[in-house]
């Protein structure tokens, strides 16, 4: 073999691109691996096909070009047959842009710029009338420039945590970027690799995968011959050989991800009530400007028909509430530019206020709640037939600190290598020549950390339990000086006898593992229910074990190892956790747990995170025993429900992109010597062909049963169309029922997750969804408010609303904070906007009729909006506002702008009127007009700047103090009559009469509709 790779070494069809091991470690690795695949136990079949695959997979067909060659790779990259994958989920700056910028709201504004621009060409003095499009055009650049930002940072999050692999080529491992791996690659798998595209395992050394991602399930799973790999799952430990079936958009995590972009997100309250404002506005506005235009033209009564087209331009400029769009736009900026400060990214500007009005948020498991590692709980001393008192992780870490048994700088370099040491040192009785001893409880607390840590000290890398004994124990271990004379063979940790060891140099030992491995019967059943206790908490037991003779030969366990403690661990819960829970439930937020895992392990998790309070009973239900929501709620759906079934039968014709004999026939490679060999290697990994269909199918979610409930059941075709509604219904009841009943759900499927959040939604609430897995995406996209952990998967990324940077779960407690201010202080300042709105559509369409020239300009309207609406506004919007969320946005904001908006409309017919008796010129009318609507303007900002502080008092006087010095000063710029001339007879005595005209029609409205503005402060 090694004569065959240094050949390989030389070969010339190896691609200069590619990083190539050095020759005499890929000979050895090599020699190593078809070992490992030929391992005695595998079937003699599996042996033959893994001989044949590693021996022939290159198109010179020599035993010396393992793997595939350049010429090879080369061809299935132009098949396409490449592992690019079309992401979903990213949108382009072109995208971005035309989204932003063609609007409705920049069309209509688009228009009426257009028109006053057109008539300013012959008349230069109305280019100031303009000044309205500006807002419409910084809007839709922080929409633009704040999405693209967020985009990049998410593109730069999604590199995979491993940008490179191993693959072999032409007779040696290379090192490539995922994207150039192609079909029917040998990937040399290692520890700690992710794997990023599907696969089947040829054969290795140990194994074991970490499909959370995919499935949400935290248990290791290890892999045997033929056995699926699939796309986003990590390797824990051990390594192997695998050969790549599906690349690129074929894979199964791929395929979760494409399903995901079909589905469509609620928009915010705050942007969807724009949004009607403005359709609806959009859909009035062209018959009211040609009606109003048409009617001044008609009665003639105009200066100039540039004049008429720009004053019919000020009323329809009026009735936008541009100023709103960009406030808001403005203010949800701010909220991103804050939460970026405690490291949390905020893809879309509504998310945040979503997020503040969520009553219901779901939570994964693992990756959300957990970090993915484990943790030590505690010790558990075992005295004979009894199990002592909890030696706590808190307890273990004060011994750590304060440095017991340390004598040379490490902790515990106190001997642990006699059996006398451990008889006198403790009160765990092990017989011994002199019998048994026992003592205090302190030096039983201080020996076992210091038996584990020089158990657990020097052992391999290993998987997530190994890694928590190392960090809890490692440090209690014997000091280098005395490590040779301590620990004379270390065992390691086997998936397949479940147990690690120590001997000692006085020939003793020590075992860690499966209890039902390591004891005797009789010893078993005594601890049996202590560890099943346990184990219903969520807890992971192992026992330590105790004899006083070497072993051997580690397939042959001496008899009777005698239990001196058990160690319980859990996984790890994110420190922030706890703070988060407590703080959401104290705002009435209900938490639920949604996570694949089992549900008591789950249920046990959420407690310990502090999910409930103490006292509250916590209710799980197994989502395995429920029924899937049928497929028909979503049509085309590649992953609808599957009925009550997790795996259903191999794909069919129906899915030509899933038929297994294209999925593992290598002869599209070239690969194989003679004509028969390709059948025989395909006919020979059928098995593992239908593992693979399995696996996908349990991710999935049955995809062919999705596409046809019937499928396999001739006589389903013939079930009537209300009847299946009826089951659909009656599925769907079941879902609202458990979601009202229970708290965590354990076992549930993608589907199931989605399908969750759907009932939540329709009983009323407003959801929140967290995960970090491929597993979760459907569901996120389904929720109200998404959150993902930016160590996940970068499709849970690209789908989320908010990514938490560092994964630090109390940056949503800002995040409320920030929704909270966005709603509360535009809900406050809408009402300014809104009024506007309201007296100029309602003024449009009455001076439609009325024999009179409206009496706006839109520069006047811009100096008016500006001090009354707009700086106002500003200021007040970015101001801390952390009260809870109330009622609906629209209909609060309505029930405070209708008065003022009316009173408007009335003080500016009397106004008309009265002018018009005292023989007004159309400017001073104009002049007087536009005073009022200042005034109505001043007294709302007064009513929504309550409570009045010293800053908000402030604020009003210098808006009032501008407005009089702009009309004082610049009175041509803005077509006006001076102030100080006959006009204020008119003017002085209407301000106290609007004032008293704006509290009868508060009283009116009230009145008239008392449900509506019952609650209008």
């Amino acid at each position: 073999m090694t004569e065959n790779m240094e050949a390989a070494a030389n070969n010339p069809n190896l691609s200069g691109g590619y990083v190539a091991v050095e020759t005499k470690e890929s000979s050895e690795i090599f020699s190593e691996m078809l070992a490992e695949v030929n391992l005695p136990s595998e079937p003699e079949a599996c042996r033959a096909v893994a001989e044949e695959l590693c021996g022939h997979l290159s198109t010179d067909r020599e035993p010396s070009g393992f793997g595939l060659s350049t010429a090879t790779v080369e061809r299935l990259t132009a098949e396409g047959k490449v592992n690019t994958q079309t992401d979903s989920n990213l949108r382009t700056n072109r995208q971005i842009i035309s989204e932003n910028l063609f609007t409705v709201f920049n069309l209509v504004n688009a228009l009426l710029a257009a028109a006053v621009f057109i008539v300013s060409l012959n008349e230069p003095r109305y280019f100031v009338n303009l000044a309205f499009i500006f807002v419409a055009i910084i809007n839709t650049a922080i929409g633009i420039i704040q999405e693209i930002r967020a985009r990049n940072m998410v593109a730069r999050l999604s590199i995979l945590t491993q940008p490179t692999c191993s693959v072999i080529r032409n007779g040696q491992i290379v090192e490539i970027p995922i994207y150039e791996q192609v079909e029917g690659d040998l990937v040399f798998i290692r520890s700690g690799d992710q794997i990023s595209a599907d696969g089947i395992f040829l054969g290795g050394k140990g194994l074991e995968m970490d499909e959370s991602l995919l499935t949400g399930e935290s248990d290791s799973v290890r892999k045997g011959f033929g056995q699926p790999l699939l796309s986003g799952t990590f390797a824990i430990a051990g390594r192997g050989l695998a050969i790549l079936t599906r690349v690129g958009d074929g894979t199964v995590s791929a395929r979760i991800v494409a399903e995901a972009k079909r589905i469509k997100k609620n928009p915010s309250q705050i942007f969807n009530a724009l949004d009607k404002l403005i359709k609806i506005i959009s859909l009035t506005i062209v018959p009211i400007g040609i009606l109003l235009l048409g009617s001044r033209l008609y009665a003639r009564n105009y200066l100039s028909i540039s004049d008429v087209i720009v004053s019919t331009v000020g009323a329809l400029v009026g009735m936008i509430p541009e100023g709103l769009v960009l406030l808001t736009s403005i203010s949800f900026a701010v909220g991103v530019i804050n939460m970026a400060r405690h490291r949390a990214l905020v893809q879309t500007l509504p998310s945040i206020e979503t997020l503040a009005r969520v009553d219901v948020l779901c939570l994964d498991k693992t990756g959300t709640i957990t970090t993915g590692a484990m943790d030590v709980l505690g010790i558990y001393p075992v005295h004979g037939n009894d199990i002592g008192s909890l030696i706590s992780r808190e307890e273990i870490e004060r011994m750590k600190e304060s440095g017991i048994g340390a004598e040379t700088g490490t902790v515990a370099n106190a001997v642990v290598n006699t059996e006398a040491d451990i008889v006198a040192s403790s009160e765990i009785s092990i017989k011994s020549g002199d019998g048994t001893s026992a003592v205090n409880p302190a030096a039983e607390q201080r020996t076992l950390p210091e038996l584990i840590g020089a158990l657990v000290a020097g052992q391999p890398e290993g998987n997530a339990t190994q890694e928590a004994l190392n960090v809890a124990f490692a440090a209690f271990a014997p000091g280098p000086e005395r490590a040779d004379r301590v620990v004379v063979k270390q065992i390691p940790f086997s998936s397949a006898r479940k147990w690690q060891a120590v001997v000692f140099a006085d020939g003793s030992s020590l075992l860690l593992g499966a209890a039902e491995l390591m004891l005797s019967r009789n010893a078993l059943q005594l601890l049996l229910p202590e560890i099943n206790r346990l184990a219903a908490e969520g807890m992971r037991i192992l026992t330590l074990a105790y004899l006083p003779e070497p072993i051997d030969d580690p397939s042959q366990l001496p008899d009777d190892p005698q239990a001196i403690a058990l160690i319980a661990i859990g996984d790890q819960i994110r420190s922030d956790a706890p703070e988060t829970f407590a703080y959401f439930r104290k705002q009435q937020v209900e938490l639920k747990v949604i996570s694949g895992d089992n549900p008591v392990t789950v249920a046990a998790v959420a407690r310990r995170a502090g999910l409930t309070a103490a006292d509250t009973e916590l209710s799980y239900i197994d989502m395995s025993t429920v029924p899937e929501e049928p497929a028909g709620e979503e049509p085309g759906s590649a992953l609808g429900g599957s009925g009550t079934h997790l795996i259903a039968a191999p794909p069919t014709e129906k899915d030509p992109n899933f038929v297994p004999s294209a999925m593992f026939d290598f002869s599209f490679l070239e690969i194989f010597p003679t004509p028969d060999a390709a059948p025989t290697a395909k006919s020979t990994l059928s098995a593992a062909s239908s593992a693979e269909d399995n696996a996908e199918t349990a991710v999935l979610a049955a995809v062919d049963e999705a596409a046809d409930p019937g499928l396999g059941d001739p006589t389903t075709a013939e079930v009537s169309t209300a009847t299946a509604e009826d089951e659909a219904a009656a599925i769907r009841r079941t879902y609202d029922e458990i979601v009202a009943e229970n708290t965590v759900f354990g076992r549930v499927s993608p589907t199931q997750k989605r399908s969750l959040l759907r009932a939540l939604q329709r009983n009323g609430h407003t959801v929140a969804m967290t995960g970090d897995g491929v597993n979760d995406v459907l569901a996120l996209k389904e929720a109200d408010f998404s959150v993902a952990m930016a160590s996940g998967a970068a499709a849970t990324r690209n789908s989320a609303d908010l990514v938490l940077i560092d994964n630090n779960m109390s940056a949503m407690i800002p995040a409320v904070y920030e929704g909270r201010r966005i709603i509360n202080n535009i809900e406050r300042v809408a009402t300014l906007f809104l009024v506007k709105t309201i007296y100029s559509s309602i003024l449009s369409v009455l001076f439609i009729f009325l024999p009179w020239r409206y009496p706006i300009y839109p520069v006047q309207m811009t100096v008016i909006s500006s001090f009354t609406i707009g700086i106002p506004a500003f200021i007040l919007a970015l101001k801390s506002n952390r009260d809870r969320v109330k009622g609906k946005f629209l209909p609060k904001v309505l029930r405070r702008a209708l008065p003022a908006g009316v009173t408007a409309v009335i003080m500016i017919i009397l106004t008309q009127i009265v002018s018009r008796a005292l023989e007004f010129t159309p400017r001073e009318i104009s002049t007087v007009c536009v005073l009022q609507f200042a005034f109505v303007g001043l007294i709302v900002l007064w009513r929504v700047s309550r409570p009045i502080n010293l800053e908000r008092l402030l604020l009003w006087c210098a808006c009032a103090a501008a407005i009089v010095l702009a009309f004082t000063l610049f009175p041509d710029l803005l077509n006006m009559s001076n102030l100080f001339t006959h006009i204020h007879r008119i003017y002085l005595p209407a301000f106290p009469l609007t004032i008293i005209m704006y509290r009868i029609m508060q009283e009116l409205l009230l009145r008239l509709f008392p449900k509506f503005f019952a609650n209008h402060n």
